[in-house]
């Protein structure tokens, strides 16, 4: 979703969007934290963690239409980055 982030805050930038910007940066937090604070947290709570494993993955789409009806896009994201804009 890396790119899709950079244009979507390119475009709130062009557009003056300033607080939007924020919004969008808040709702990625609030959904995604970082790693170390992640890791903190579960120690905190008396876990201890021997050993971390990195993964990621891609979603390709042909366009932005079929981004946009991806069943993942319209379920999970679309409803967030929606009130970013209210």
């Amino acid at each position: 979703m890396i790119e899709f982030y950079e244009v979507f805050e390119g475009t709130l930038l062009h557009n003056g969007l300033d607080d939007e910007i924020k919004k969008m940066k808040a709702q990625i937090y609030s959904k995604r934290k970082p790693l170390n604070e992640t890791k903190s947290l579960l120690e905190n709570a008396g876990f201890e963690i021997k050993n971390l494993i990195h993964d990621s993955f891609e979603i390709r789409f042909s366009d932005g239409t079929a981004m946009f009806n991806h069943y993942l896009i319209r379920f999970w994201f679309l409803d967030g980055w929606k009130s970013i804009l209210n």
